[in-house]
């Protein structure tokens, strides 16, 4: 099946494509997820002239890389490589008193001794709260192999302006609250970029970025973003007469 794969990579032969999906081709359970998919799709298909496709393993679900004056890693359902943490641990949130805080944790405490007591079963306690992003970007400098840029997609499949919002509070969760591999927040950064992209189904949306976010429907409303790289690599956008430009290469156009 490997040497299926890296013949389908080197080639796109359709008949060797057709026998691979036969084979090892698995439909998702819930049609969210091929939502989901389908952006991160369009996201390598704009962005990306020669994208290392990967095999997802249920893991870390890192679908594509490629390379320009910058490295990109693209991933589905994933936390992203090391150099990111989507958690904060309750140990971390008592430093800090608030009355709603530390009745928080101490309601997650007793709900796990509960648990125990009544089911035989242990509950996670330690994790005060934690994400797991449905599409996410890493961007690095190519020479240095520093961070520099991260976009973070939320998507939801839906029409509906509540569930949208829904989304959109968890998207903004994942920007304020991810963190880099020495636990600093993101977004307190000045050396770092942050994106957030919502993506939805058929309904109309706001056209500006606002506050680093933008909005993406199905019916390819464009919304201009800030740049990669301090500006280095001109615009980042989102979908646009069909596509979902990350940034502007020398050559190509929105």
């Amino acid at each position: 099946m490997l040497l299926l794969y890296r013949r389908i990579m080197n080639k796109f032969d359709e008949e060797v494509v057709q026998q691979l999906l036969r084979e090892t081709f698995v439909y998702p359970e819930k049609e969210d997820v091929l939502f989901e998919l389908y952006w991160v799709m369009k996201l390598i298909k704009a962005n990306a002239e020669k994208a290392e496709l990967q095999l997802i393993d249920g893991k870390r679900n890192l679908v594509a890389s490629w390379s320009d004056e910058y490295d990109y890693h693209i991933y589905h359902d994933s936390t992203g490589s090391k150099e990111l943490q989507f958690s904060i641990s309750t140990e971390e949130v008592r430093e800090t008193y608030h009355p709603y805080i530390k009745k928080k944790v101490d309601s997650m405490k007793r709900s796990a001794d509960l648990a125990s007591t009544f089911f035989e079963r242990n509950v996670e306690s330690k994790t005060f709260w934690s994400g797991r992003p449905d599409i996410l970007i890493e961007v690095y400098e190519k020479e240095t192999g520093e961070l520099q840029k991260v976009v973070i997609g939320e998507v939801k499949h839906t029409k509906n302006v509540d569930y949208a919002m829904k989304g959109l509070r968890e998207l903004v969760d994942y920007m304020e609250l991810v963190k880099g591999r020495d636990g600093e927040y993101l977004n307190e950064r000045d050396d770092l970029e942050m994106e957030g992209m919502l993506f939805v189904g058929d309904m109309e949306v706001e056209k500006e970025k606002r506050q680093g976010v933008s909005v993406v429907s199905v019916r390819d409303v464009g919304c201009e973003v800030e740049g990669t790289g301090k500006g280095k690599t001109g615009s980042l956008s989102g979908l646009k007469d069909g596509d979902a430009h990350l940034v502007n290469r020398k050559g190509r156009s929105n």
